[in-house]
């Protein structure tokens, strides 16, 4: 068995009236290979809709407070935290594939 997992996560800076509203979306899809061996894709795909609660300089990470909990999200672009505030809003899109086939030997 061969199994590949990939996951991204995606910061977006939001700043305006709605900016912090706190909430949640999900989406899943399954695609199967073609052919007689079980194989394919799984996707998630959620929509965070947040707050940054905190920043650490040093591990150049945030905070973000959503729906239901508060996620720490490192940076990628730790240059980027000069432009985040707390109490700044923020939309975090996470996408996790897991792509798997069975062979038999």
């Amino acid at each position: 068995m061969r199994l590949t997992e990939t996951t991204t996560a995606v910061l977006e800076l939001q700043r305006g009236r709605d900016a912090g509203a706190m909430g949640m979306e999900a989406t899943s899809s399954v695609d199967r290979a073609a052919g007689s061996r079980p194989a394919g894709t799984m996707r998630n795909a959620i929509r965070l809709y947040g707050q940054i609660v905190g920043i650490d300089q040093s591990a150049g990470s945030v905070q973000v407070r959503g729906g239901q909990d508060t996620r720490t999200f490192e940076l990628e672009d730790k240059s980027l935290l000069r432009q985040l505030r707390v109490g700044d809003g923020v939309v975090v899109t996470i996408r996790d594939s897991i792509t798997g086939e069975i062979t038999v030997r």
